[in-house]
């Protein structure tokens, strides 16, 4: 059974102090990452990732706009300066998709050590305009 919410109920229930599905409550908040306009067509992301966050899953997303036929773009990641391969279900590179558009690269960082870990992307792109980039924590 689905039970579907109007909009004015679900802020009834959550203003009475009624929590969501288990799941809905565990939905990650974006950390903190830099990025630098390098020139119109490429983006620096540089996260910092705290020693107790290792032995996690992650994912680093970047959206853009105006996506049309010959929109490209390409998302590639190190961690401490090693390439980062990016797991199976990433989507990494675009070609010729239209309006908002996204890369993703699901990652995990081994488990905890003594030193952070810091995460650089280079994110390169044409005939689209750049909007944003964030790293989530994904549940385990």
């Amino acid at each position: 059974m689905k039970i579907v919410l109007a909009p004015v109920a679900l802020a009834m229930l959550l203003s009475a102090g009624v929590g969501l599905a288990p799941c809905a409550a565990r939905a990650a908040a974006p950390l903190r990452c830099e990025e630098e306009a390098v020139n119109p067509e490429r983006t620096d992301v540089r996260c910092a990732l705290a020693n107790d966050q290792a032995g996690q899953r992650y994912r680093l997303e970047v959206h853009f706009s105006g996506g049309h036929d010959d929109t490209s773009a390409s998302l590639s990641a190190t961690l401490d300066g090693i390439p980062l391969t990016c797991g199976p279900d990433s989507k990494i590179k675009l070609f010729g998709e239209d309006g908002e558009v996204s890369l993703w690269c699901d990652f995990e960082v081994g488990g905890p050590g003594a030193q952070s870990h810091r995460l650089e992307g280079v994110v390169a792109y044409r005939h689209a305009v750049y909007g944003s980039a964030r790293l989530v924590m994904q549940p385990r």
